[in-house]
């Protein structure tokens, strides 16, 4: 089988990448692709996200393509990832496949920095994708064009989330990764910290109550996503939902368009994680899920004194607890 080796750090993957892969695939040069993200790589800084982190995004993001696949056998092999290793590894695992390595214009500007660079050109074909359209490498067997404005950089620095489709954020939100990157565009820098603590709170909860630990972990991380929003905006995304015509308490609003980007933006379909999303502010929700939240949220360890002095009645008593914070807490 003729397989095309996709490395990198991918960090995070994005629909670049994907689209990349998939225009190669389309020129029928190989029969598969295999993503194969590096430990750590020589010429860059250490990844933001964990090798296992970063491989189950690949897997969120090509999960639609039977041809694309993950390979983690940079896994096994020495730190920092060196290609020339991990290329003599492949061929020695599977001896009947045939490889080439798939790379970027970039790549192949600093190729000369790479280990063995030269013994490399004898042991694999290159596959190269150019955005410029105006320089090629005469070595490369193959030279495609192809153009995409994504970037991991610009997703790490500027917060651009445009090319990261719903099923690879609700990985990065179940996983707990990228989380200063994916939740704070609507959300200031102590909104986020804020919204941490609630995340670590609602979790001990959840393990004194034995509630489910993911649906937990996703709605304390978006119970206040869209808190920095402004009001015009709510009130935007309220009138084209089936809340138009409910009166609802500008104290609240954030917790209803909270709901919506979670199944919208992020993909999360959960009834019950929309609920206790919902109802974070009110307290008027009994179902278990929704009183955990809403108690993690007006407890957490910033909150005032009598609000987190009942965190141990909290971890005996949930119910309790939310009746007294309804009793005295000021909605925020």
């Amino acid at each position: 089988m003729r397989i095309a080796l996709f490395g990198g750090s991918f960090d995070p993957i994005h629909e670049g990448h994907l689209r990349g892969a998939l225009h190669v695939l389309k020129r029928g040069i190989v029969q598969e692709i295999w993503f194969v993200p590096t430990q750590q790589s020589p010429l860059k800084n250490q990844s933001s996200a964990s090798f296992e982190d970063r491989v189950a995004l690949i897997k969120a993001m090509i999960k639609p393509y039977r041809k694309l696949k993950v390979c983690t056998i940079e896994k096994t092999l020495e730190i920092p990832s060196i290609t020339i290793h991990t290329v003599k590894a492949l061929k020695k695992k599977y001896p009947n496949h045939e490889f080439s390595w798939l790379m970027g214009e970039d790549q192949f500007e600093q190729f000369e920095k790479w280990v063995k660079y030269k013994e490399l050109k004898t042991l694999i074909d290159f596959i190269g994708l150019t955005r410029t359209h105006s320089k090629s490498y005469d070595w490369a067997k193959h030279w495609i064009v192809f153009n995409h404005p994504a970037s991991s950089s610009a997703i790490k620095e500027k917060h651009e989330l445009t090319y990261l489709p719903k099923r690879v954020l609700k990985t990065m939100i179940v996983r707990g990764c990228y989380l200063d990157i994916i939740l704070t565009p609507w959300m200031s820098k102590k909104r986020y910290d804020h919204t941490l603590r609630v995340n670590k709170t609602g979790h001990a909860l959840a393990l004194s109550h034995h509630l489910d630990l993911e649906k937990t972990h996703i709605a304390t991380l978006l119970h206040d996503v869209a808190k920095g929003m402004s009001e015009s905006d709510m009130d935007y995304w309220i009138s084209r939902s089936r809340y138009s015509n409910v009166f609802i308490e500008d104290y609240a609003k954030h917790g209803f368009v909270s709901t919506m980007l979670a199944k919208h933006h992020y993909g999360i379909y959960d009834k019950k994680i929309h609920q206790a999303i919902t109802h974070h502010t009110t307290g008027i929700s009994s179902a278990a899920l929704s009183r955990c939240v809403y108690v993690a949220d007006k407890i957490e360890p910033k909150r005032p004194d009598w609000c987190v002095q009942l965190t141990p009645l909290a971890h005996q008593n949930l119910k309790e607890a939310q009746r007294r914070l309804m009793k005295g807490f000021n909605n925020d």
